[in-house]
């Protein structure tokens, strides 16, 4: 952990990684879920 950081920052970013990498999986996966968060996307990457 660098000094320039706020006690904590370093484990806060850890968990963050975390649950992108447990969630991720079921929004590509989770059907309906997964299809809303696609279409997002989709709009936000052709915008």
């Amino acid at each position: 952990m660098s000094s320039g950081e706020p006690f904590g920052w370093s484990l806060m970013r850890f968990y963050i990684i975390v649950e992108i990498l447990i969630r991720f999986p079921y929004l590509e996966y989770g059907g309906l879920l997964g299809d809303t968060y696609n279409k997002n996307v989709r709009e936000i990457s052709n915008a």
